[in-house]
């Protein structure tokens, strides 16, 4: 299966190349934009193998566009979709994979996919052996999560996961030195900085990979291409979804799936907090849609599920309590909803100190009476 996404700045033009690419087994269309600087952003966190690319467009010229793209993964291929011929000449100097003039084709199409597989097969990479986990404790696995990548000091640890943070984004030096050694002298601070760079290339080296800790100017970033990282892949889910629907509930449940614990919650970096307050509300909203979706369908269990998840997400909320209570009896499981009852008293007490609102102790009566 081979990656590609899709650039044009008109939905027609990309609804058409969707649909025929849909019909190549060995082709997934990853992403589709309107906005090359939105495009360009998912080619700076994931590995792409193609990118069908039209050349008129109002932000940045399709040239420009994959003189950037080769600039940052030249084994990416461009295949420009155009109307004109004029630009044929300046995408063959640019080394273009395929140069296809609307209106496209199946047939033509065809050509373009067997030249992505036979050029995309030299160089394939094998399944990334790095993967990174940034929800819950963070860590950096090598060798299919085997092996846990193992830090010189905790501080290179950090800093790791300081420049993950920034999804491949640029990070100003001194943004880094005032954030991860706020209380060290200015010297100190960036000798320290040097040092534990060092250090963090040296770990990705002895797992054979080079060119992770980048530098431009006197920012830094990591090199986010060649891993597995849940972070990135719960973004660009988040930014795929909408409106929940049949269609792509799928891609709300795999969010949930990949969030299995809050953001670096178990790392205790306080840099991290707005983040993750920022994903908390965010998994909440979705597990949330997935719930009403559910039940709008009438089923049950599955809304049950995902009230349960909300529970879980929101432990203080009587509303929720309620909302669950109500679940459990609507499917008379009078036991089930004492559970919940009694359980939502003992979390209030032992950590707020508090009781619960009088509509939920009301519930309490309503329980008894099911019986």
């Amino acid at each position: 299966m081979r990656k590609v996404l899709l650039i044009d700045d008109e939905e027609t033009g990309l609804d058409i190349l969707e649909i025929l690419l849909s019909e190549f087994e060995e082709i997934e269309v990853s992403g589709r934009y309107t906005d090359p600087v939105e495009a360009l952003e998912r080619l700076k966190v994931e590995i792409i193998d193609a990118v069908f690319l039209d050349i008129e467009m109002p932000e940045i010229s399709g040239m420009e566009f994959a003189r950037r793209v080769q600039e940052m993964n030249e084994q990416t291929k461009i295949i420009f979709v155009t109307a004109h011929m004029d630009f044929a000449v300046e995408a063959f100097e640019i080394e273009s994979l395929d140069y296809i003039l609307k209106p496209v084709t199946k047939a033509r199409l065809h050509q373009s996919v067997r030249r992505i597989l036979h050029a995309t097969n030299k160089h394939k990479p094998k399944d990334s052996s790095i993967s990174i986990r940034c929800f819950g404790h963070f860590d950096v696995y090598s060798h299919d999560e085997n092996e846990t990548l193992t830090w010189k000091t905790n501080k290179v640890r950090e800093l790791c996961a300081y420049l993950i943070h920034f999804e491949g984004n640029l990070v100003e030096r001194d943004r880094i030195i005032d954030t991860l050694w706020p209380e060290v002298p200015v010297d100190k601070a960036r000798t320290s900085l040097y040092t534990n760079i060092s250090y963090l290339r040296s770990t990705f080296k002895e797992h054979g990979f080079e060119n992770v800790i980048m530098k431009k100017d006197s920012c830094y970033y990591i090199n986010l291409l060649n891993f597995k990282c849940d972070l990135i892949e719960w973004k660009n889910l988040n930014n795929t979804i909408e409106n929940i629907s049949q269609e792509n509930k799928h891609l709300f449940e795999k969010i949930l799936d990949i969030y299995k614990d809050e953001y670096m919650a178990k790392s205790g970096y306080s840099w991290a907090e707005e983040k993750r307050q920022y994903i908390c509300k965010n998994i909440y909203t979705v597990n949330n849609q997935l719930a009403k979706f559910y039940n709008g369908l009438g089923e049950i269990e599955k809304f049950l599920e995902y009230t349960e998840k909300e529970m879980e997400l929101s432990r203080y909320s009587d509303e929720i309590c309620q909302r669950l209570i109500k679940i459990h009896l609507e499917m008379k499981n009078r036991t089930a909803a004492l559970i919940v009852y009694h359980n939502f008293v003992q979390v209030l007490q032992e950590e707020l100190g508090i009781e619960p609102s009088l509509q939920t102790k009301r519930m309490l009566q309503q329980i008894i009476n099911e019986s």
